[in-house]
């Protein structure tokens, strides 16, 4: 109990209180402490929900909430539709993805370092016809049906959440129609 002049303050303790402030604590220490291979099955089902491509890591696997989420795996691989009449296949050598933690809770996603090494991904159709209209029209090709595939990346790139983007021996094959294919070597 303190005294003011006058004024006596008591401090009541309930039980409740402390439990719930306890369990509270508890609850939200719990991701902290979790094992990395919880998170990689939580990381894999979200992508495959997302994408609709089955992703595996098949290679070593970190993941850390504090300062910074951050992701770091080696051979990922990927395969499946993107849509109904395009199949992807490829793989990651090695992939860093860092996150701002505090900015990620407040929903603004930045992120601070995302590095691929050897990507290397096949795409048999055409997809742009699955691009969304608000990217088609910020492109600045006259004919929006006539994109030129470099300015897509490009834009998608220079107009992300990305402050630092690598990478590193990448390849793309991308088969749009029996007649005509896009290849991009040593990205």
């Amino acid at each position: 109990m303190f005294k003011f002049e006058g004024m006596e303050i008591k401090w009541t303790r309930s039980k409740t209180a402390s439990i719930i402030a306890v369990c509270l604590v508890v609850f939200m220490a719990i991701p902290f402490f979790l094992p990395s291979f919880i998170y990689q099955s939580i990381i894999e089902n979200r992508l495959e929900k997302t994408t609709g491509l089955d992703i595996e890591f098949t290679g070593d696997f970190s993941f850390s909430l504090l300062p910074y989420i951050r992701l770091e795996a080696d051979n990922v691989e990927f395969s499946g539709s993107l849509a109904k009449d395009v199949e992807t296949t490829g793989n990651i050598d090695h992939i860093i993805l860092e996150i701002g933690f505090w900015k990620f809770l407040t929903g603004n996603i930045h992120i601070h370092d995302f590095r691929l090494q050897a990507p290397k991904a096949t795409i048999n159709g055409d997809f742009l016809r699955l691009m969304p209209e608000w990217i088609r029209s910020k492109l600045r090709t006259a004919n929006k049906r006539d994109i030129r595939y470099e300015e897509a990346f490009l834009y998608l790139v220079e107009e992300s959440v990305f402050e630092f983007i690598e990478i590193s021996e990448g390849t793309i094959l991308w088969n749009k129609n029996n007649n005509e294919s896009v290849s991009i070597q040593k990205m």
